[in-house]
């Protein structure tokens, strides 16, 4: 099985994040955090990196866009999110060729 290389960094709305892989030990039992004032994404090197990945970058949005869901929202929305990508590689590609053509 492939492993996803995590980006070193991300750009959500104004933001440019760097994405890092560490080995975080988080109370919670969190797979990622989000450092928003340091503009830093850590994900556990034992999590799934691509459903964690959208997990802060949703939490990244959320934070800018003043909004306040739950933790329990923004899980359901990175896996919404995430079976939409998979369940539509078609689109995302073409999506991907389209905007990379753009000014």
């Amino acid at each position: 099985m492939k492993t996803f290389r995590l980006p070193k960094k991300v750009k959500v709305g104004g933001i440019v994040f760097d994405v890092s892989l560490d080995d975080l030990h988080l109370k919670d039992n969190s797979m990622g955090c989000i450092r928003h004032l340091l503009h830093e994404i850590v994900v556990d090197v034992e999590a799934d990196r691509v459903k964690t990945l959208l997990h802060e970058i949703i939490h990244a949005y959320e934070y800018q866009l003043s909004s306040d869901i739950t933790e329990a929202w923004t899980e359901r929305i990175s896996f919404a999110l995430l079976a939409f990508i998979t369940d539509n590689p078609t689109l995302i590609r073409n999506l991907v060729d389209y905007l990379e053509d753009q000014p």
